[in-house]
């Protein structure tokens, strides 16, 4: 195990390796185990937008969801990125709606309108949560606001920290973001994975939000993230399967659904063209592709660089191989 970052993606033009993008990829059982990994397991980085799942369960948990009816499409959206396109932003609006809120309620910031931050779903629920809490709108992006600390919780449930050990910054979007190692993050992601495991330690209602929370995001994928995008692409592939959400700055979680296993991924240098090829060879070396998915995920895995006359001149190819924990450990997950 190395306490170092490792190659991970390289960039060639032509006979040469141009450009390399270091990190670390980390691959956790529910139990806490690690199954594989590489590079340093407890490095430390920003959750970002990966944590939209967790950051959804007490939206859910606390009946808000519910209460305020979002289908699934608006529960996908509580844990997107996406694009702003124009379904994205009308299934924002109708969250809003339901609440009898305006845009002029969401502190998300973002142009033209608010409602095509790629956060909108996010902050939209914590407008739910907020309201289901009886608690004031006013600065709920705030961290000692009732709805930031029902999410900080939620954090701490699922990663196993401490709250105290989880480092506290201000997201793109206004909102607290939470600073914890990837092995917490994977760990997280290990349990959205199967919930009803029992080392994963939650909650009847807990177990209820995350199959809901998971269950809308695989369905809907495209309103995870949006036309073309690399989590939209893999759950669509994946068909159940897998649960992939991107985060800024080079972060990547995923769940093996159903096989208790979260992965969690930064690329150091915050390079999102990396994401593609690392995520797509670590599901490799995890032996989950098949040539369905080998050739649906081909432009994300090996990704071509093109000149100004849309040439392939080189390619973004992964260049890391997983080390496993145990070598009786097959290459499933199992």
């Amino acid at each position: 195990m190395s306490e170092r970052a490792e190659l991970l993606v390289e960039v060639t033009r032509g006979p040469i390796v141009e450009s390399r993008h270091f990190g670390h990829i980390v691959v956790v059982s529910v139990d806490g185990s690690i199954v594989a990994s590489v590079g340093n397991p407890q490095h430390v980085t920003y959750w970002r937008s990966a944590a939209k799942p967790v950051q959804a369960v007490p939206v859910v948990e606390s009946g808000a969801a519910e209460h305020f009816g979002f289908s699934a499409e608006e529960i996908a959206l509580m844990g997107a990125s996406h694009s702003g396109e124009e379904k994205h932003r009308q299934v924002a609006m109708s969250m809003l709606r339901k609440m009898g809120l305006g845009v002029e309620a969401l502190r998300c910031g973002g142009t033209p309108t608010p409602l095509a931050c790629n956060c909108s779903g996010k902050h939209a629920g914590m407008l739910a949560l907020a309201l289901q809490m009886g608690v004031t709108l006013d600065g709920y992006t705030d961290l000692n606001h009732p709805v930031q600390q029902a999410n900080l919780k939620a954090v701490s449930k699922f990663t196993g920290l401490e709250r105290s050990h989880i480092v506290i910054g201000v997201d793109g979007c206004g909102v607290p973001v939470f600073g914890i190692p990837l092995y917490n993050m994977a760990l997280a992601y290990a349990k959205l994975s199967h919930p009803t495991a029992p080392e994963a330690g939650l909650s009847e209602r807990e177990r209820a939000a995350v199959m809901k929370i998971t269950g809308a995001m695989m369905a809907k994928p495209y309103f995870v993230a949006g036309t073309g995008r690399l989590c939209t692409e893999l759950m669509r592939v994946f068909n159940g399967k897998l649960l992939g959400k991107t985060g800024a700055e080079g972060v990547y979680c995923m769940s093996l659904m159903q096989k208790g296993i979260g992965v969690a991924l930064k690329v150091e240098d915050g390079n999102a063209r990396a994401l593609g090829p690392a995520v797509v060879e670590t599901l490799s070396q995890l032996g989950l592709i098949g040539d369905a998915q080998k050739d649906a995920l081909a432009t994300f895995w090996r990704q071509p660089v093109l000149n100004l006359r849309s040439e392939v001149v080189g390619e973004i190819r992964p260049a890391f191989e997983l080390r496993f924990a145990h070598s009786g450990t097959s290459h499933d997950g199992r």
